[in-house]
């Protein structure tokens, strides 16, 4: 605690002043002297009028008795207004002593309070310091984010769309160097690709496309995530769409399809060398109406881009014991009400 707390603290008493003190002895010099000053004039009168009776001068007598009497009662009045003095006195430093027990206990809880306050402050101030501290952390944490997020916004995702029709998938599946994958549930969409799909086969580009079996897709009750009101009806449009698929892949030795029955069907891929489009599955909803992601290689590694795990999803799946190849003649022969 500073030193004008300390000053504060220091208890001082009224009427202890040194000028109040000079003052009071200044009056009970004057008062003394008043009195001595009346006893002596009270003395002369009586010699004067005691002078007057030896001479039987009445004239004398008569002016130093009535004299006599006025200093008597003068100095009556002074020793009583001196008594009356003392007493008030009395009276002031009884009130200046219970005055300054009050001033010492009203300081005294002021002193307590003001170190609970300055203790108060100072936690304050510790947590204060502490929000401070931890709205930086976060602040770097949300800029770091951000940072990251824009960074991966701009380098990883080349265009977003509200449903496949409104992707350009000619344009998409044309820019493909080396390979396509189609990753579908329903081929049904795809249909009108098939002749671009061959022509590019034709030319060199390795064509995949991966689907679930018609009869998995009865199973596991695709309709619930493809929006379909009609169960049967799906898995008819299925099985057609699928057959046109194979037919066409008969035809070069670069365009395979393949069907599986043991994954859960999460998401449909498309994707042109290192460009992917993703759409994901939502419960009662067709995938084609869902929006679709455009993802892109980007700069750098392929493990660095979501691109890659596009891939090994694909792969995966690709690869997995219960995807069969299509023969043709094994899709015609599946009906709905007969299982595997």
């Amino acid at each position: 605690m500073g030193d004008g707390m300390r000053d504060r603290n220091k208890t001082t008493k009224i009427g202890t002043l040194p000028e109040v003190e000079k003052a009071k002895k200044k009056s009970y010099w004057d008062q003394r002297i008043v009195l001595l000053a009346e006893v002596s004039a009270t003395v002369i009168s009586l010699l004067l009028f005691w002078i007057g009776l030896k001479i039987k001068n009445e004239i004398i007598v008569g002016i130093f008795s009535n004299s006599f009497t006025a200093l008597l009662v003068t100095i009556v009045g002074t020793l009583v207004s001196w008594n009356t003095e003392t007493d008030i006195e009395k009276a002031v430093r009884a009130v200046e002593e219970e005055t300054s027990t009050r001033i010492q206990a009203i300081q005294s809880s002021t002193a307590e309070l003001s170190n609970e306050l300055v203790e108060d402050v100072e936690t304050t101030r510790e947590m204060m310091n502490a929000l401070e501290q931890g709205i930086a952390t976060f602040n770097r944490m949300v800029d770091a984010y951000n940072g990251k997020a824009c960074t991966f916004c701009k380098n990883y995702i080349k265009d977003i769309r509200f449903s496949r029709a409104d992707c350009d998938l000619e344009s998409f599946f044309r820019s493909a160097k080396d390979s396509i994958s189609i990753l579908a549930t329903n081929l049904e969409s795809f249909v009108p690709f098939l002749p671009l799909l061959l022509s590019l086969s034709e030319t060199g580009i390795n064509v995949r496309v991966a689907t679930i079996h018609p009869n998995y897709a009865r199973d596991f009750n695709i309709a619930r995530v493809t929006g379909s009101t009609n169960p049967e009806q799906r898995w008819h449009d299925m099985k057609d769409s699928l057959m046109k698929f194979v037919a066409f892949s008969e035809k070069t030795n670069s365009f395979f399809v393949r069907t599986y029955s043991e994954v859960a069907p999460t998401l449909i891929m498309m994707m042109a060398d290192n460009n992917c489009y993703v759409a994901y599955l939502l419960h009662g909803m067709r995938a084609r109406d869902t929006i679709h992601f455009l993802f892109t290689l980007g700069e750098g590694d392929l493990s660095l881009s979501p691109v890659y795990y596009f891939k090994r999803h694909f792969d995966s799946i690709w690869d997995d014991d219960g995807t069969k190849d299509c023969v043709l003649s094994d899709i015609v022969s599946i009906k709905y009400n007969e299982r595997e």
